[in-house]
C-alpha cells in the first residue's frame, strides 16, 4: 500500500472537525484524544502504534505507523495558549518578527520544556528511514494573538500540507 501520510493526517483530522471543535476546550486530553482518534482510523497495514520510546533522542515520539515508515509529533495549540510553547522559553519580538523558521533557528529552545522548536529538532535527529512529520492543530478559540498569527503564517522546515477548517486550522510538515 502506498500512503501518502501528509495527506491521509489532514484528510483524517478534518474528518474529526466536528468532534475536535468540543475537544479544543479540554484541557490535557485534547492531544490524547486526537492520538487515539487517528488510531481507531488507522488500518492493519500502517502499523499505527502511540507514544512510542526508543525511536527519538529524548524520551517518546506521539505516533508511529508502517507504509511508509512513519513517525510524527503532534501539537494542538495555538490561540490564547502558552507563549512558551514555540520554543519552550517565551515569545520575543526577534521570534514574532520572522516569516519562516528553520532547523537551525530552532536548535535555541529549552530543553526542559515541550515546544513545537523541540519536537522539530528531535524529528530531525532521526534517521532518514522514517518519514517524519510534525503536526500542527491551531484551534481558533479566542482573538487571534500573536502565537495564533505565528503558527498560522510562518514558514516552517519541510513540505506542507495544509487545511483550514471552522474550528481550527490543520498544518502538517514533512521534514525531508
Amino acid at each position: 500500500m502506498t500512503n501518502k501520510w501528509g495527506d491521509w493526517f489532514v484528510d483524517n483530522i478534518s474528518s474529526l472537525e466536528e468532534k475536535l471543535g468540543y475537544i479544543l476546550e479540554l484541557r490535557r486530553v485534547r492531544e490524547l484524544w486526537l492520538q487515539g482518534e487517528l488510531y481507531l482510523l488507522s488500518n492493519d497495514e500502517q502499523c499505527f502504534d502511540l507514544n512510542k520510546t526508543g525511536i527519538v533522542p529524548g524520551g517518546e515520539v506521539d505516533i508511529v505507523g508502517d507504509s511508509p515508515k512513519m513517525i510524527a509529533e503532534l501539537k494542538v495549540c495555538g490561540r490564547g495558549y502558552h507563549k512558551k510553547m514555540l520554543n519552550g522559553i517565551s515569545l520575543t519580538e526577534e521570534l514574532s518578527s520572522r516569516t519562516e523558521f528553520t532547523l537551525e533557528n530552532m536548535k535555541h529552545h529549552d530543553d526542559k520544556e515541550g515546544s513545537i522548536f523541540k519536537d522539530f529538532c528531535r524529528l530531525d535527529a532521526v534517521d532518514s528511514s522514517y518519514e517524519r512529520y510534525m503536526i500542527l492543530v491551531i484551534p481558533k478559540l479566542v482573538e487571534q494573538d500573536t502565537l495564533g498569527t505565528i503558527l498560522e503564517t510562518v514558514k516552517f522546515p519541510g513540505k506542507e500540507f495544509t487545511r483550514k477548517l471552522e474550528y481550527f486550522d490543520i498544518r502538517v510538515f514533512q521534514l525531508t
